[in-house]
This record gives structure tokens, C-alpha cells and sequence, in this order.
């Protein structure tokens, strides 16, 4: 497991979170937190939630197809409470198509 310090941004993870469960996501950015006792930073990821990525439950909103049928969207950005980050893993492999 890896500890928040040794994390890069533009890097993908594996989080393991308590709420959201695991999942991948690129780490965009550590952003400090305003007024929150619990955390100081906060960090912003963005995962893959299209149909098939197994992410589906994470999506903030869904669009249109071209048969009008919902969907979930490609990518969708959280920030992450490092409190409630029970780990992170490197080793996710992407490929170009991906980035």
C-alpha cells in the first residue's frame, strides 16, 4: 500500500474506499480542503464509469445515446476524503487508447 505522499499526479491507482469501494482513477490534483477538521487536502480523481467499466455506481450523471437511452458518462471527477481512503495500490496498467 502506498501512502498519500508517495502519490503522482496523472498516475492511475487502485483506491480502496470505505464508502465508494475499489475502483481506478487518475489522480488530477491535491487540493486543500476549507474548513473541514478531518481532512486538510482533498483529492480530485477521475475514474472511468462508462457501460462496461464496472465503475457504473460512481457516475455524477447520465447522458443520452444516440437511441436516446441513458447511459452513464465516460469519465466522471471526485474529490476523495483521505480519511476515508483505507488504501491505495499502484500497478494498474493503461493503455494509450485509454489516456
Amino acid at each position: 500500500m502506498l501512502k498519500m505522499k508517495d502519490l503522482e499526479l496523472g498516475k492511475v491507482y487502485r483506491f480502496v474506499h470505505s464508502r465508494k469501494g475499489e475502483f481506478d482513477a487518475r489522480l488530477l490534483n491535491v487540493m486543500p480542503s476549507e474548513d473541514d477538521p478531518a481532512d486538510a487536502v482533498m483529492l480530485l480523481v477521475e475514474i472511468k464509469t462508462g457501460l462496461g467499466s464496472g465503475n457504473e455506481h460512481l457516475v455524477n450523471a447520465l447522458t443520452r445515446d444516440e437511441q436516446g437511452r441513458k447511459v452513464p458518462e465516460e469519465l466522471t471527477r471526485k474529490l476523495l476524503r483521505p480519511s476515508l481512503i483505507k488504501g491505495v495500490q499502484t500497478g494498474h496498467q493503461e493503455s494509450k487508447s485509454d489516456a
